[in-house]
């Protein structure tokens, strides 16, 4: 377990937020985007969220269950390229599974 915040909680938070809107920005006819709230971060409970991608500014443990992307502290536009990949791979492995056509990002 990790306490993610610390002192600065209320800071981290915004700056999660601030991502989050862009994200929203940038991919907003494609996906949800949801932000961390809890203050501890445990494998389990990253595992146990319904993301089909975590989005994270620091490295996860490699035992985390999903497709993670690690982005810069500010968002590039080589963090949304990444990003973008790691949707379309998602979107090509649901369209396997459930059968659908033409799915593309």
């Amino acid at each position: 377990m990790v306490d993610l915040h610390g002192k600065y909680y209320d800071g981290h938070y915004s700056h999660a937020r601030m991502i989050q809107m862009l994200l929203s920005f940038e991919l907003r006819d494609y996906l949800a985007i949801e932000t961390y709230q809890h203050r501890v971060l445990s494998v389990a409970r990253l595992n146990s969220t319904e993301a089909d991608i975590i989005i994270s500014t620091f490295k996860l443990p490699d035992t985390i269950g999903k497709l993670t992307v690690v982005i810069d502290h500010y968002l590039s536009f080589s963090d949304l390229s990444r990003i973008k990949a790691a949707i379309q791979m998602v979107l090509e492995e649901k369209a396997e599974k459930y059968g659908e056509f033409g799915l593309e990002f």
